[in-house]
């Protein structure tokens, strides 16, 4: 294969890629508008369709804490993550010095049956 047509198609490949990556934040965007729009009216469910919350637990190390209570053990790790943390602290000892926030997020769930075109 001629390598400038290699060039080439990778190129359009790259870019192809690109802007579908904005319209895809773009569309996600105007999806979290509405989907803000529908909790500021406090709509959960309007005919087929439904509005489902998920809410997930996240945990993070805070780092002063951690290296206050394992000083060698941040050493050692130079990066404290939770996963290698876990391996090294028994799990009620680290949530000494870990913090937790709730991160919410929503999907539309249709009940209704899609009419084919």
């Amino acid at each position: 294969m001629d390598k400038k047509a290699v060039f080439k198609e990778a190129f359009e490949i790259q870019e192809e890629i690109a802007r579908e990556k904005k319209a895809i934040k773009e569309k996600e965007w105007l999806l979290q508008n509405l989907l803000w729009q529908l909790e500021k009216e406090n709509v959960g469910r309007l005919g087929d369709y439904e509005r489902k919350k998920k809410i997930t637990i996240k945990r993070i190390i805070s780092s002063e804490k951690f290296r206050a209570r394992w000083p060698e053990l941040f050493n050692k790790l130079a990066k404290v993550t939770l996963k290698d943390a876990q391996a090294e602290v028994r799990e009620v000892e680290l949530n000494e010095v870990c913090s937790t926030f709730e991160q919410v997020s929503w999907k539309i769930i249709f009940y209704g049956r899609l009419e084919h075109v």
